[in-house]
């Protein structure tokens, strides 16, 4: 099974494509800031915000874990908006591209200070 995983080059990222390796998925990143991670098969570039490379990437997948966002601490405070686009916006471009395809998805969500 091919899990894509949002956010997988932050440190949650990491460590879930790191343990669904370990169980036996197939993991593909996808991440604004791509690093090499271990566990994880394929590194895509892209941004939850674009639908349409979201759709893209849901295509090859079985399902999809969502943990792109931006942290809530004090660099945000003065640009929350930014958060809010990040995280409520591109957590529904996930959650409809999933939709669309008929795919389960995951959100683990940042916390906010």
């Amino acid at each position: 099974m091919r899990i894509l995983v949002t956010g997988a080059s932050g440190f949650i990222g990491r460590a879930v494509g790191a343990n669904l390796s370990e169980h036996g998925y197939e993991v593909v990143g996808y991440d604004r800031h791509p690093k090499d991670v271990p566990g994880i098969s394929r590194m895509l570039v892209g941004d939850v915000l674009d639908y349409e490379a979201i759709f893209e990437a849901m295509v090859e997948c079985d399902g999809a874990i969502n943990l792109a966002g931006l942290l809530g601490t004090s660099e945000l405070l003065e640009n929350i908006r930014s958060a809010i686009n990040a995280n409520i916006q591109g957590a529904l471009n996930v959650y409809e591209a999933c939709l669309a395809q008929g795919k389960p998805v995951v959100q683990i969500s940042p916390g906010n200070k």
